[in-house]
């Protein structure tokens, strides 16, 4: 089993995990009001939160979607062979081409699906406070120092695996 078909499994046992777990979800949200709860939750507004969640699980399906067909075509495209081309064969220079285009697509991704869930969705259930010059500086805000630390903790791992045989040959450790 190559390398394509590893990548190729987890992406269907994430996505099989995630249709299960919305299964589960929504066939619990399907069930009436507990009667425990129906003098303090009044039926309208339950059934009013239950659209709404359903709207935000539809986004997040169409999200998932594609980033699912987004990942496929990366693995089963000469993508991998392309970056490889371009860099001079640095493993940290393939690095930071691969998670720079992953992160623009990944950041192109996420804000459209924020943009709609916080000025479509939102707005039609009257939850919406922010504007669209909020929206995108807590955006930023929110996006900038994830970058960061993910590209420092890739950076460390790749740094540790880089140098892991020089470290137990040292030590004359073997694994």
């Amino acid at each position: 089993m190559n390398a394509r078909m590893i990548f190729f499994g987890i992406l269907f046992f994430e996505l099989a995990y995630d249709l299960f777990r919305l299964y589960l979800i929504d066939k619990q949200r399907k069930l009436p009001l507990p009667i425990e709860v129906s003098d303090i939750y009044e039926p309208q507004r339950y059934q009013t939160y239950l659209a709404y969640m359903k709207d935000n699980r539809s986004l997040y399906l169409k999200k998932k979607a594609v980033s699912v067909i987004l990942n496929c075509l990366m693995i089963f495209t000469p993508f991998f062979y392309f970056i490889e081309q371009i860099s001079s064969g640095s493993i940290y220079e393939i690095f930071f081409i691969t998670f720079a285009i992953n992160m623009v697509i990944e950041l192109v991704e996420s804000y459209i699906v924020g943009y709609i869930n916080t000025f479509k969705i939102q707005d039609k259930y009257g939850l919406n406070k922010k504007d669209l010059k909020e929206f995108i500086r807590s955006y930023c805000l929110s996006e900038i120092p994830n970058i960061f630390v993910s590209l420092l903790l890739y950076v460390l791992i790749i740094f540790i695996c880089e140098h892991m045989a020089s470290w137990t040959n040292q030590f004359n450790i073997s694994f």
